[in-house]
């Protein structure tokens, strides 16, 4: 039983794994995108 839950577990992890890494890739490209703006200076 411990080794089946603790299996799910990781394959919970990895799935939250990539919805955290898309969603900071995500932040880090709007990040850029204002801080282009800031500095080409588009109104």
């Amino acid at each position: 039983m411990k080794s089946e839950s603790s299996h799910m577990l990781s394959r919970n992890f990895s799935r939250i794994d990539v919805a955290v890494i898309s969603s900071l890739i995500l932040v880090l490209a709007g990040v850029k995108a204002m801080i282009l703006v800031k500095v080409i200076g588009v109104p």
